[in-house]
């Protein structure tokens, strides 16, 4: 009987084992870390003088010196001196991962692999020579076509090495002519022009001082679907002709590069390797019927005897991550890892003018102490060189110069540009006291970077430097030896670490190193226009048998630097394509039904806390939205505000950042955020690119930012564990207050087609017991100049002499039952509005280009019944980032929370109303409603931090009652 009772049991329990590892018993969901996130800390900016990781001193001896001067039709090629031997590097781990599977982790095991030096005499295997061929053109003009191919390996647990492979294609297409016509009227065209300011600095040198200024210029670009940049040429009929620039067409033209800088490594007295890009080279051939070729200079060795070493071939060579990314990659689009190039390089011999427009000074803007005249600007011949010539004269002066006692001329870009390599080939003018200046800069209203050289005629003193967030920082190098009567190379190699500047191949002696913050040194953030500029000392007269005198620029070339961030598959939106920092996109493209993932809502969520060094007052009634806010003083420079979470946060896991920002008592801030790791400061965004027009005192600014176009440095980050804000020099800011910080992926959807949704006005009527009872001003109800969709709309006049009231008299708005409201709006400006003086000027197309349009001041205003008043009203254009389109239908669906209403609050009415006497234009409202978002996107159990167990509890319970059972069976 017991043998009997002992096979029963067996067989049970084989029963039970049976259904156990039929897979219902336990499931596992396994997901391995990517190996880029188990790396050793990485190097970058570390905020607190901490030694993390291992950092390297990046020095910018290390960075290849700019070619020598150049021929107009010089374009980058291989240099074919003899390499020269350099020590063996050290030995490095190679990876090898396993695949990954759903029931095991994959082992990761490691094998040391040596770096042979390519040998001198013997030549590489013919797989790895590309050779450059040149074929001479037909009938376009000699164009290029640049190809570097090599291999990308993952990097290793202990000590990352990666192997890059770049592979880069350049075509430009010569497209048919094509005419605009514009006539200027009494309403304002919007144009694609950049809006440029300077802010006023004194060189004490030379006793010069550049004004505050926006520019004025004569050129349309093109929209941002086209990439080929135009001109507008004007007439006396006022009409214009838009011609495209003659791009030059590729050849079967290929460069190859392969180059070892070394970098001394202080933690562990040992040399990197690195491969260069090829926008480091300095030799230069030209593609046609002839060829040149022009060799590098040999560079000086630092202090260590470190030297570069140049091939013929291509070497694979193993990067650490210690060497700056953006020196260690090619300049073009990686598509093996996804990654996509910021800019696209920019090569420009003068023979059009299809890469820049002329500026022009008028009344309204008068930059300078001359006046900017387009006809100062022809493109002519210099001997064999297409040149710019740039003119400054005294010529019908001052009475037809804006009371100025000079003429100049200047140039700005037609495109933005990012990190890379910058040359300027130009001659100045040799007029003393006349003043030539080759710059990149962006931003305006304190705002305002650059990086510049500045030459004053018949001087060999050669002035560079850069203005950060409106610091400026300048150097003064004599060169006692140069003829500057001759065309030279003026370079700069700009890079998120630092700055260099070259005057052909010899490196100045001041060079920026922004690796370390403590090192204090802030360099600029892209975008960026490149100009160029002959201007007078405003400090000193030119002699008149001097003039006129000449500048002249007859090469601009770019090569750009690899843009870190970023997602291939996403290359055709514009955020990740352009440096487009308007948030519009986010209200109008971005719909999303993921919910918003709070950081700080009244209180901190999750686990974020506080790290800041400066007095955080939380929570805040001083200045608040809905409940608390937030407040943090910016006294010093020094003084930062910093949140961090213990938990990482992978970068492409959220899309933006956004938060509300009221600039306290003091406003006008200048504020700079970093993405952070493990104490270091791993990405930058300039806060003032997403609120156009600065902060004024007291008011609510929704601030977007987008993540995925923040560059970070080092590459291989890909999780973040918090954030900071700073000011972006040492200037006393006050107060500064925050609320509702918070992830999204955009905004949250509307449910426009849900039957319970409250239409309140649409198709020209008010519905759902709305009215317009007390409303009073000029405001038409049933206007015809302008539709939605073939109905009439409400119009109103923005000023403050009219009141848009719409009461809802059929019962009040709960928002517990509904999420927001959907408005349809058009604004069409009052150009008097927009660009005050311009009906004194003599001509209005002298103000119409590049001077920044004041923006829509008007806000929309929620009534609360349980509080008897006004709830807070929310700025139309702070919302949006401070600038709303003009002449354009925009619908937002507005979240109660972003109109300044509690939970629980019963809405009575709604209004549209501005302080601002002045008629600023017509708003249209072409529907109210309210509304329900779109059901949320239900996501499986997130498993980014490791892997999760999903233990199905059902078959295992049957299984074990049904054992139980049958054992009280065998044993009764």
């Amino acid at each position: 009987m017991k043998i009997k009772f002992r096979i029963f049991i067996i067989y049970y329990l084989l029963i039970f084992l049976l259904l156990s590892s039929n897979g219902n018993v336990k499931s596992y969901e396994l997901e391995l870390y990517d190996t880029n996130e188990n790396i050793s800390p990485p190097v970058g900016d570390n905020l607190f003088g901490e030694g993390v990781g291992e950092e390297i001193e990046q020095h910018s001896d290390s960075l290849p010196p700019p070619p020598d001067t150049m021929d107009p039709k010089i374009i980058p090629s291989i240099d074919t001196s003899e390499p020269k031997p350099t020590q063996k590097p050290s030995p490095k781990p190679k990876v090898t991962t396993k695949p990954k599977t759903t029931t095991t982790k994959p082992s990761i095991t490691t094998k040391p692999k040596t770096t042979t030096k390519p040998k001198l005499t013997t030549p590489p295997p013919p797989t790895k020579v590309t050779k450059i061929s040149t074929k001479a053109p037909t009938e376009l003009p000699p164009t290029i076509k640049f190809s570097t191919t090599s291999t990308t390996k993952e990097p290793s647990i202990s000590k990352p090495a990666t192997k890059l492979t770049t592979t880069k294609s350049l075509t430009s297409k010569v497209v048919p002519e094509t005419t605009l016509t514009d006539t200027t009227t009494s309403k304002v065209k919007s144009t694609a022009t950049t809006t440029t300011a300077t802010t006023t600095s004194t060189a004490s040198t030379t006793g010069t001082t550049s004004k505050a200024k926006s520019t004025t210029t004569t050129g349309v670009a093109t929209t941002s679907k086209s990439k080929l940049p135009t001109t507008l040429s004007s007439t006396t009929t006022g009409k214009a002709t838009l011609v495209p620039k003659k791009t030059l067409t590729p050849t079967k033209t290929t460069a190859t590069i392969s180059s070892i800088p070394k970098i001394k490594d202080s933690s562990l007295d040992q040399d990197s390797s690195s491969t260069l890009p090829l926008d480091s080279l300095d030799s230069f051939s030209v593609s046609g019927d002839e060829k040149t070729k022009i060799k590098p200079p040999k560079k000086s060795t630092s202090s260590s005897s470190d030297e570069n070493e140049i091939s013929e071939s291509i070497t694979t060579q193993e990067l650490s991550d210690e060497v700056d990314p953006l020196l260690s990659s090619s300049s073009s689009s990686l598509a093996t890892s996804g990654k996509i190039t910021c800019s696209e390089d920019v090569t420009d011999t003068m023979s059009t003018d299809g890469n820049f427009i002329g500026s022009i000074s008028s009344i309204a803007n008068n930059p300078y102490s001359c006046t900017l005249l387009s006809e100062n600007v022809q493109y002519t011949q210099s001997g064999t060189k297409n040149v710019m010539r740039l003119t400054l004269d005294n010529k019908g002066c001052p009475s037809k110069c804006l009371n100025n006692s000079y003429t100049c001329a200047e140039v700005e870009s037609t495109q933005k540009l990012s990190y890379g390599t910058y040359t300027f080939n130009l001659v100045p003018s040799p007029a003393t006291n006349s003043i030539t200046k080759a710059y990149i800069a962006s931003g305006g209203k304190g705002q305002y970077s650059d990086i510049f050289f500045k030459i004053n005629g018949n001087s060999t003193n050669l002035y560079y430097g850069y203005t950060y967030f409106g610091v400026l920082v300048q150097f003064i190098e004599p060169l006692p030896g140069a003829d500057f009567t001759l065309f030279h190379n003026y370079t700069f190699i700009y890079t998120t670490t630092g700055i260099s500047w070259y005057f052909d191949k010899l490196l100045l002696k001041n060079k920026i190193d922004a690796t370390y913050a403590s090192s204090g040194a802030r360099i600029p953030v892209p975008p960026m226009n490149y100009y160029v500029s002959l201007t007078n000392n405003q400090e000193k007269s030119i002699s008149s048998t001097k003039l006129p005198t000449f500048a002249e620029l007859s090469l601009f070339n770019y090569v750009s630097a690899p843009c870190l961030n970023g997602s291939s598959e996403d290359t055709n939106s514009e955020l990740y394509t352009n440096w487009k920092t308007s948030p519009i996109g986010y209200f109008t493209s971005n719909c999303t039904s993921y919910r918003p993932v709070d950081i700080y809502n009244d209180t901190f969520q999750g686990f974020w806390k506080d790290k800041s060094n400066t007095l955080v007052i939380n929570p805040s009634s001083q200045f608040v939205r809905t409940g608390n806010s937030i407040g943090f003083a910016l006294n010093r420079g020094s003084d930062y505000f910093r949140l961090h979470i213990n938990e990482t946060v992978p970068i492409k896991r959220h899309k933006y950042l956004s938060f509300w920002l009221n600039g306290g008592n003091s406003g006008k801030q200048s504020l700079v955020l970093y993405l952070t790791y493990n104490s270091l400061r791993v990405g930058i965004a300039n806060i003032g690119d997403y609120l156009l027009g600065g902060i004024e005192a007291g008011v609510w600014y929704k601030v977007i930012i987008p993540l995925l176009q923040i560059p970070i440095n080092p590459s291989n980050i890909t999780k973040i564990d918090g954030f900071m804000i700073q000011g972006t020099n040492s200037l006393f800011m006050d107060m500064v207050y925050l609320d509702d910080i918070q992830f999204s992926n955009g905004s949250v959807c509307m449910d426009l087609k849900n039957k319970t949704n409250i239409i309140y006005y649409d198709k020209g009527e008010f519905e759902g017991g709305a009215n317009n009872t007390y409303s009073s001003g000029n405001i038409n109800f049933k206007s015809r100049a302008n539709f939605y969709k073939g109905y009439p709309t409400i119009e109103y006049q923005v000023s403050s002499f009219n009141n848009l009231l719409i009461s809802l008299e059929n019962g009040t708005l709960d928002t517990n039952l509904y999420d927001g409201i959907v408005f349809d709006l058009y604004f069409e400006p009052d150009p008097n509005y927009q660009f005050p003086g311009l009906e004194n000027t003599e001509s209005n197309e002298d103000i119409l280009r590049n001077i920044p349009p004041k923006q829509l001041n008007a806000a929309i205003c929620l009534g609360e019944e349980t509080i008897n008043a006004q709830l807070p009203c929310m700025g139309i254009t702070q919302y949006v980032g401070g600038e709303f389109p003009a002449n354009r239908w925009i619908e937002l669906q507005i979240p109660f929370p972003d109109l300044f209403a509690f939970k629980n609050a019963m809405i009575t009415s709604l209004s549209f109303k501005t302080n601002v006497p002045e008629h600023q234009g017509s708003l249209y409202i072409g529907k109210i409603m309210a509304a329900h978002f779109v059901p949320p996107f239900h996501e499986a159990e997130d498993s980014s931090f490791g892997f999760s167990i999903i233990y199905s509890t059902t078959c295992f319970n049957l299984s074990l009652i049904t054992l139980i059972f049958n054992l009280i069976i065998l044993f009764i």
